[in-house]
């Protein structure tokens, strides 16, 4: 097959640590842009059972799903760039319903790291999802398509020989 290489200074140093593999990394402060509330109202309306890490955001006030104490949600706050590197390498997955992006860079350091990320269907995203295998894209003005999105990250997440082929391709 021809490959492709993305040009980026993206450095990931980690492929599949051990760590919180329940849990699916969310990147970014919480903002309209990177859709962390749409997300989580997408969630609600799906039915599906999810826990998210916010990596970059603190526990939102005001937000039902997110700023409840009892919420099932992990909230880093901003942390610096290689822990946030290391935080997504060890979650199970990657997810951003971002309405618009450039480069996400936090995906692709994910996919570096052998995790399978699922992402709004915006051009960047379906740029991304056509050079590198692992890339989920879902409407995300849609919970169905959102809840068929999380079952198939779910079906992703264990399969290592998918993880190192998108991990090469995303270098």
């Amino acid at each position: 097959g021809s490959a492709y290489q993305l040009r980026n200074v993206v450095r990931q140093d980690s492929f599949r640590p051990p760590g919180d593999e329940a849990l699916l990394a969310v990147c970014g402060q919480w903002e309209a842009r990177k859709g962390q509330a749409q997300l989580l109202d997408l969630v609600r309306r799906s039915g599906v059972s999810v826990r998210f890490k916010f990596i970059g955001a603190e526990r939102p006030v005001g937000h039902a799903d997110a700023g409840a104490p009892a919420s099932p949600h992990l909230f880093l706050g901003p942390i610096d760039p290689d822990e946030a590197k290391l935080q997504i390498a060890r979650s199970g997955a990657l997810v951003s319903c971002a309405e618009a992006e450039t480069q996400n860079l936090c995906a692709i350091e994910a996919l570096m790291a052998g995790r399978p990320v699922l992402l709004s269907d915006i051009d960047a995203h379906r740029s991304l999802a056509g050079l590198v295998p692992n890339v989920v894209l879902f409407d995300r003005n849609s919970a169905q398509s959102l809840g068929e999105g999380l079952a198939q990250l779910a079906e992703a997440m264990p399969d290592e020989a998918r993880a190192r082929s998108a991990s090469t391709a995303a270098k």
